[in-house]
């Protein structure tokens, strides 16, 4: 029998803020270095442009790590007195 090896990410706990995984911190400053911005919309979608600096790997990498994702954007939107 063979077994499927797992290798979970690794976690990074943000400053008085939620844990994510790295791989989606990474994304987010990859993609801001980019010039891709994340936002989060009223309805709590996540969002990300202008789309025509978007690629198809880059629109699969965000849906694998989009709850992380909309965790780190709140995070850095929210006033540092109510982290």
């Amino acid at each position: 029998m063979i077994r499927e090896l797992t290798i979970e990410p690794a976690m990074i706990d943000l400053r008085d803020g939620p844990t994510v995984a790295e791989p989606a911190v990474m994304l987010a400053l990859v993609l801001a270095d980019r010039g891709i911005e994340l936002r989060v919309n009223a309805d709590g979608h996540l969002r990300a442009g202008p789309r025509g600096l978007l690629t198809a790997a880059d629109a699969a990498a965000i849906a694998e790590h989009r709850g992380d994702l909309i965790r780190i954007v709140k995070y850095c939107d929210a006033p540092p007195e109510v982290r």
